[in-house]
């Protein structure tokens, strides 16, 4: 499939925090691509709330509630149940990309509607090998020496949409593997971008003889 070309897209970033959440918002940033908003799921005990912002909210370390403050951005919270909302919120934005990574929840199908280029995400495999929620954890257990990181187009279903571009690494230094496959999502991240705006991104759709799934480390299988 190839996307017609366009100006920069306006896009909202979406994530929890993390290295694989921050480093390529940090990147992109620092290429002067900015998101119009960033998107984060409600957590219970944060101070950060639809419609609802402290003055100061707590700063923590890797930590996308943090950025969005530090750069001076719209931060939206989106609470279970608020579907709806957050889907009017986007929509008013103007956006015509989602950009995410490490993001625990699937995205519904009207959300997945709303922008015209609809959604990627940052999966931390060689798609479709290790589709699911906890990737590393299974490879590191499979005793993989070589991973890597998928962007791809985000379906209803987990991690089968086509995919944008890859990169590979070597397993070798878990302690630092978030770190290194953030920053080859955002190189990947940045040059597909380019590519939209210039009106060449190809993806190619994920051949189902090679996939894998693997769900939480030790629970059945259920949604994020």
């Amino acid at each position: 499939m190839t996307l017609h070309k366009t100006q920069m897209p306006r896009f909202v970033y979406v994530g929890k925090g993390g290295p694989l959440s921050v480093i390529p918002i940090k990147t992109l940033v620092e290429a002067g691509i900015f998101p119009e908003a960033i998107l984060i799921p409600e957590r219970s005990q944060s101070s950060v709330r639809l419609n609802l912002l402290p003055v100061q909210p707590p700063r923590y370390e890797d930590d996308l509630a943090t950025i969005a403050a530090d750069m001076g951005l719209p931060l939206i919270s989106w609470q279970r149940g608020f579907e709806a909302e957050i889907e009017a919120k986007l929509a008013n934005i103007g956006i015509n990309l989602a950009i995410m990574s490490c993001f625990p929840w699937r995205i519904p199908a009207a959300l997945l509607a709303v922008p015209e280029h609809g959604w990627w995400n940052l999966h931390p495999s060689l798609l479709p090998a290790y589709r699911g929620p906890s990737p590393l954890y299974w490879q590191i257990q499979a005793g993989e020496t070589m991973t890597g990181i998928s962007l791809h187009q985000v379906e209803t279903d987990l991690d089968t949409g086509p995919i944008i571009s890859q990169a590979s690494c070597q397993l070798t230094d878990a302690a630092g593997l978030e770190q290194k496959l953030a920053q080859l999502g955002a190189n990947l991240i940045t040059e597909a971008l380019h590519q939209l705006q210039e009106g060449n991104l190809v993806t190619t759709i994920q051949d189902e003889n090679r996939a894998s799934y693997q769900s939480f480390p030790g629970q059945l299988e259920k949604d994020r």
